[in-house]
């Protein structure tokens, strides 16, 4: 029953005038943010007869952007290495070559990017 659930969910965004941010997806299975957040409790009112809706309030974005990422060898790993003590709760690598943003718990967004900036600006790189 896969064949058109995505769409189906987009078309609940589509009616709510609400655009999506960030979207990591698997066959079935859609995490993705939205910035307007007084349309969540109409969409997810709408999505739930699509499935199990769970939403995560208190996130934010945390992006690492520059050029070139498809051809850099071991970049996720200093990604991932410097966010290790970050629960990181969802991935998305766009589909341009620019940029690899995470979702975090709005607590830990200052420490991230500290974090980040540390390994890919830090006085030892």
């Amino acid at each position: 029953m896969a064949h058109g659930f995505v769409s189906r969910v987009f078309e609940v965004f589509a009616h709510n005038r609400t655009s999506v941010d960030l979207i990591a997806t698997s066959e079935v299975s859609i995490s993705l943010t939205v910035d307007n957040s007084a349309t969540v409790p109409n969409i997810q009112k709408d999505l739930m007869a699509l499935g199990e809706v769970k939403v995560l309030v208190n996130m934010a974005i945390v992006s690492v952007v520059g050029r070139g990422f498809v051809q850099r060898s071991g970049l996720a790993a200093r990604i991932f290495h410097a966010l290790r003590d970050v629960n990181v709760v969802m991935i998305s690598f766009g589909a341009s070559d620019v940029n690899v943003s995470c979702v975090v718990a709005q607590a830990d967004a200052e420490r991230a990017v500290k974090s980040l900036h540390q390994e890919f600006f830090g006085e030892s790189r």
